[in-house]
């Protein structure tokens, strides 16, 4: 997979790490598409059918990244996705 114009969208709740992540990948030739919550990035992709992934923080509120998931994948998008998390264990990632 090229990095180079590959559009992302980005399901991050703190403001510095989605800084981070825009630095990164801009820098790499990405075009990211930043959100902070699952309905916000449900709407996105439904207006930008050319996200080719997602990186989705598990441990966001309100609702949280496993919920955020499943509403994604029944809107039926396959979109591959990148789960990240902050949490200090497995089992407190997936609680």
């Amino acid at each position: 997979m090229k990095l180079k114009n590959l559009h992302i969208l980005l399901i991050e709740d703190s403001v510095s790490l989605s800084e981070l992540y825009r630095r990164f990948f801009t820098r790499a030739g990405c075009i990211l598409s930043a959100v902070n919550d699952g309905q916000s990035a449900l709407e996105t992709l439904q207006t930008h059918p050319d996200i080719s992934l997602i990186i989705l923080d598990l441990d966001f509120d309100p609702d949280g990244g496993l919920e955020a998931l499943r509403l994604i994948r029944e809107g039926s998008s396959n979109c591959p996705v990148i789960a990240v998390t902050g949490a200090a264990s497995v089992g407190r990632a997936v609680e």
